[in-house]
């Protein structure tokens, strides 16, 4: 298939855009463990997605509309952050060899900001900083999976997948209860997922191979 060639390429060979993405969100990683924990912190809550800043708090106008997208570059600890890099390079990098490195940023940037919004619809009053970059690439997987599926790499119905990605992200739900540090964002992971699914044509416009 075209959309997939077979190339021989170094296994390490991340195209640009994932690229710039691993590199930033490990760079700003490491610059934080470097950091005294009160000022860490204050940057943590000034750029990550907090909930209840929309309904209540007034602290920098730009926080509205800068916190949506600039919460992927934050991470609560080593684990989270490789899981989330490990993850981007095995979504994010086959569509952006694909399809480009400008329309992927644009659908990795899109989705992890209605991600995040998914998370305000659940949990709007919510004091608790939302960091990672789960929303984002929650939406590269479900471009993914349709982009193959047209592709002719999934020959069955993609619905048991996006079925088992809800019901794990739920799951996450009752296993780490909302509202408490640590607990994982799981309309975030809906969001950004579902958000991939609808605007991968859109945004790529996409003359998508007649499925066989």
């Amino acid at each position: 298939n075209q959309m997939f060639q077979e190339k021989k390429e170094p296994i390490f060979n991340i195209p640009p855009f994932i690229k710039f993405m691993v590199l930033s969100i490990l760079t700003i990683h490491i610059i934080g463990e470097f950091l005294p924990a009160d000022i860490h912190q204050k940057i943590t809550y000034m750029l990550g997605f907090v909930p209840a800043i929309y309904l209540y708090d007034q602290i920098w106008l730009g926080q509205y509309i800068i916190t949506p997208f600039s919460h992927v570059f934050l991470h609560g600890g080593w684990l989270h952050l490789c899981m989330n890099i490990f993850t981007m390079m095995a979504f994010g990098a086959g569509l952006e060899r694909a399809l480009g490195s400008r329309k992927t940023a644009l659908l990795f940037f899109a989705t992890a900001a209605l991600g995040a919004a998914t998370h305000f619809i659940f949990e709007m009053n919510s004091p608790i900083v939302m960091i990672g970059a789960s929303g984002g690439i929650s939406g590269l997987f479900g471009a993914m999976i349709v982009v193959m599926r047209h592709a002719g790499m999934i020959n069955h119905n993609i619905i048991p997948i996006v079925a088992i990605w809800i019901g794990i992200s739920l799951l996450f739900a009752v296993i780490t209860p909302p509202g408490f540090e640590g607990s994982i964002a799981w309309a975030t992971h809906i969001g950004g997922f579902l958000a991939g699914l609808f605007l991968i044509k859109p945004i790529y416009r996409l003359k998508l191979p007649p499925r066989n």
